[in-house]
């Protein structure tokens, strides 16, 4: 997996469950699940630090400081022990060094940017005396309150009603103009991604199959994993009709093929595409997908072997 973001944009990383999207957020904050995952390779830059390698003391002062995360699941993120306002005073005082009456004037003053009603009275409260969606107002509130360069949002809307969603989305990208900070999008609705993404990554079992401005991707998908996902959206087919679907499953992790992860289930899929991995080749300016059907070195190599078995 390779991408970059700049400053004050927002990449979405979408696809289905079990694709990798999560793992791929964790580990560039460096809190991938250990001993059950680890770090086997790769680097991740931010404004130039290559920051995989640092000691733990440093990555501390980066993470929840410089880049900030939503998770998934507001119902279950807050700690149901202490209050909104310990939270968040944890949070402050730690990267920003500040502490008493100014601490919590900070505290008070992020809720109150978030659009918690009342924010001196939440700020005494425990989680379960919130909603849904404050408690991912409160979550929203605490990954901004250093004012991050990156902020990565998990999956933000989850379980939330839908007249909620658009308000925590909406907040989502008030925040970002007003902070100028980059946002990475993890989720799977693709509506959310024509509202949020200037740019979109589509992932499948583990690999980044295409990449483009969302316009594009929408208007003229490449890949055919992206093709059939499009497909299978309800407002892009008729009243009446079947829902479309993908054939077959996603392979396993652990029985990933050599080649095109995607060859099992794909309708143009050729002979190799099982065996050769296919790189991410630019088709337009802006526009990549890993696919043999735009790699011109696969079709030389298959036109070299149905030559030799000719």
């Amino acid at each position: 997996v390779s991408f970059q973001i700049k400053q004050g944009e927002t990449v979405a990383i979408v696809g289905e469950s079990g694709c990798g999207k999560s793992v791929t957020a964790l580990s560039i904050i460096q809190l991938v699940p250990q001993p059950a995952g680890f770090i086997a390779g790769g680097e991740v830059y931010y404004k130039g630090q290559e920051i995989t390698r640092l000691p733990e003391v440093e990555k501390r002062k980066i993470r929840g400081n410089e880049i900030a995360m939503i998770f998934q699941e507001p119902m279950t993120s807050l700690n149901p022990v202490f209050t909104i306002g310990y939270q968040l005073l944890e949070v402050i005082q730690r990267h920003q060094g500040i502490r008493g009456k100014s601490a919590r004037d900070a505290a008070i003053e992020m809720l109150d940017w978030v659009g918690i009603p009342d924010p001196v009275k939440r700020f005494e409260e425990y989680p379960h005396q919130l909603s849904g969606g404050m408690k991912q107002r409160v979550m929203i509130a605490i990954a901004l309150s250093c004012r991050p360069g990156l902020l990565i949002a998990d999956e933000p809307t989850t379980a939330l009603d839908v007249t909620i969603q658009t308000g925590i989305l909406q907040l989502i990208k008030q925040l970002q103009r007003e902070f100028g900070m980059a946002v990475l999008l993890i989720t799977h609705d693709l509506g959310v991604v024509s509202e949020m993404a200037d740019r979109v990554a589509v992932m499948y079992a583990g690999k980044i199959v295409e990449t483009s401005d969302w316009k594009t991707l929408y208007r003229n998908p490449r890949h055919p994993y992206t093709i059939k996902l499009l497909e299978s959206l309800p407002s892009r087919q008729k009243r009446g009709d079947a829902l479309q679907t993908i054939e077959g499953r996603v392979p396993k992790a652990t029985q990933y093929p050599d080649g095109c992860r995607f060859a099992e289930r794909c309708p143009s899929v050729m002979s190799g595409c099982d065996t050769l991995l296919p790189p991410l080749i630019e088709i337009e300016t802006g526009h990549h997908a890993a696919c043999h059907l735009y790699n011109p070195a696969f079709h030389s190599v298959a036109e070299e072997q149905e030559e030799r078995e000719g």
